[in-house]
C-alpha cells in the first residue's frame, strides 16, 4: 500500500507542475501582446486601460480622385471647302494670332469667277432698270388709251392691246429683278469662295499639323492643319455615378504630373457632361478640369492624376470608428477627468471613411477610446445593496 501511496503522490506533483507552466507561458504571451498593442502610432493603450487616440485640431477633406490625359483646351482643324492647290502654309509650330492667315489656297481661278459674277451683276441691274422703264412706259401707254377711248377716239382692242402691253411689262420687271437676285447671290457666293480661300486661326494659338505643302493638290474638305490653344491645359476625368453628385462647375482640384517629376497644378473644374457614358458596365460622367499653362511646361498626350477637393472641414478630429449612433444622435467614449470611461454626446461634421470633425461635445487634448479594446472601469455607483460596477458600452457595436 506504501508504494501505490508514494506513485499517487509523484502523479501530483508532476500535474502541478505542469499546471504552473501553462499559467507561466500564457501570462508572458498575454504580457508581450499588450507591449504590442502600446506601440502603434498615436493610438496608446496600457495593463489596466483600453486602446485610446487623442482628440486634435486638424482637417478633414473629402476628394474625388480620377486619372486623365492632356489636351490643349481648345483645338480646331482647319480644312479647305472646295478642292484646288495649296499656295502657302504656316510651319508646324508657328505661334498665330485670332484671325492670322494659316492656309492659303491657290485662288486665281476663284478670282475670275468673281469677276465674270460681278460682271453678270451689273449687267443684271441695267436689265431691271430697262424692265422697269418698260413698265413705266406701258402703263403711261394704257392710261392714254383709256382717255382717248372714254372720248370714242380708240378702240376697244386698241384698250386691251396696251392693257396686254402693261402685263408683258410687269412680267418682265419682275424676271429682272429674281436675275438680279440670282445674279447677287452669286456675286456673294464667289466671294465666300475667296475668303474661304485663306483659312484663318479663330483664336491663338500653335499649329501643330500641316499635312501639305505649298503646290500640293488638297480634295475638297481635307484637314489641311491644326491650331491648338495650349495658354490653358484641359484634363478630362472620368468620375463614376456614385461621386458625381458632389462635384460642381468651379470646385478646386490638384493635378499631379508624373512626366514633371509629380509636379502639382492647382485646377478647377470648367465643366461636367450632362449625360453619363457606360464603360465595362460601369455609368461615368466626363468632367473638365483646365489648368492654366502659361509657360507652357504642360504639353498635350502628357498623363496625370486628377483629385477634385469636394469638401474640408478644420475642427477636432477622431477617428471614424470611435463614434457610435444611435437614431441619429452620435456618442463617443472618452476618459474622464478621473481615468473613468465616460460617454459624451457630439456633433460631427465632414468625414472622409476614416476619420470625422467634431463640431460640438470635444476638446482637444481629450483621450478618445477606440473600439474593440479591453473597456476599463466606469465611475462606482453606491447602492443600498452595497456598491456596484457599470460597464461602460463599446463604440461600435451599436449598444446604448
Amino acid at each position: 500500500m506504501s508504494e501505490r501511496a508514494d506513485k499517487a503522490k509523484n502523479s501530483k506533483k508532476r500535474n502541478a507542475l505542469i499546471i504552473v507552466g501553462v499559467a507561466a507561458i500564457a501570462l508572458l504571451g498575454f504580457g508581450a501582446w499588450l507591449l504590442l498593442r502600446g506601440g502603434s502610432g498615436t493610438e496608446t493603450a496600457d495593463a489596466s486601460g483600453p486602446l485610446t487616440v487623442e482628440a486634435a485640431n486638424g482637417t478633414v477633406g473629402v476628394s474625388v480622385q480620377a486619372v486623365s490625359v492632356a489636351e490643349p483646351f481648345q483645338s480646331v482643324t482647319l480644312r479647305n471647302r472646295a478642292a484646288g492647290f495649296l499656295q502657302w502654309t504656316a510651319a508646324e509650330g508657328a505661334a498665330v494670332a485670332s484671325g492670322d492667315p494659316v492656309v492659303i489656297m491657290d485662288d486665281a481661278e476663284l478670282r475670275r469667277t468673281l469677276a465674270r459674277d460681278e460682271l453678270s451683276l451689273d449687267q443684271a441691274r441695267v436689265n431691271l432698270e430697262k424692265a422697269v422703264a418698260a413698265e413705266s412706259r406701258a402703263r403711261t401707254e394704257l392710261e392714254s388709251k383709256r382717255v382717248l377711248f372714254s372720248a370714242k377716239a380708240a378702240t376697244q382692242e386698241q384698250l386691251d392691246a396696251a392693257a396686254e402691253a402693261l402685263s408683258s411689262a410687269e412680267f418682265a420687271r419682275r424676271a429682272a429683278a429674281l436675275s438680279l437676285e440670282q445674279a447677287s447671290l452669286a456675286v456673294e457666293q464667289s466671294r465666300a469662295g475667296l475668303r474661304d480661300a485663306t483659312l484663318r486661326a479663330p483664336f491663338a494659338g500653335l499649329v501643330t499639323r500641316a499635312a501639305f505643302q505649298a503646290g500640293d493638290f488638297v480634295p475638297a474638305n481635307s484637314q489641311i492643319a491644326s491650331v491648338v490653344d495650349s495658354s490653358r491645359i484641359l484634363f478630362r476625368a472620368e468620375v463614376d455615378e456614385y461621386d458625381i453628385g458632389k462635384v460642381r462647375e468651379g470646385l478646386v482640384a490638384t493635378v499631379t504630373v508624373p512626366a514633371l517629376d509629380e509636379r502639382a497644378f492647382r485646377a478647377r473644374v470648367e465643366f461636367m457632361s450632362p449625360q453619363a457614358e457606360v464603360l465595362n458596365s460601369i455609368a461615368v460622367f466626363r468632367v473638365g478640369v483646365a489648368v492654366d499653362n502659361a509657360g507652357f511646361e504642360l504639353r498635350p498626350g502628357m498623363g496625370a492624376d486628377v483629385v477634385i477637393q469636394v469638401s474640408s472641414e478644420k475642427g477636432i478630429v477622431i477617428p471614424l470608428k470611435a463614434v457610435t449612433t444611435v437614431r441619429e444622435r452620435s456618442y463617443v467614449d472618452i476618459v474622464g477627468e478621473s481615468g473613468e470611461a465616460e460617454t459624451v454626446r457630439v456633433e460631427l461634421g465632414t468625414n472622409d471613411g476614416r476619420n470625422t470633425v467634431v463640431t460640438e461635445g470635444l476638446e482637444a487634448g481629450t483621450l478618445v477610446i477606440l473600439p474593440g479594446a479591453a473597456p476599463i472601469p466606469a465611475a462606482a455607483e453606491k447602492s443600498a445593496a452595497g456598491t456596484s460596477i457599470i460597464p461602460i458600452s463599446v463604440p461600435g457595436t451599436g449598444g446604448r
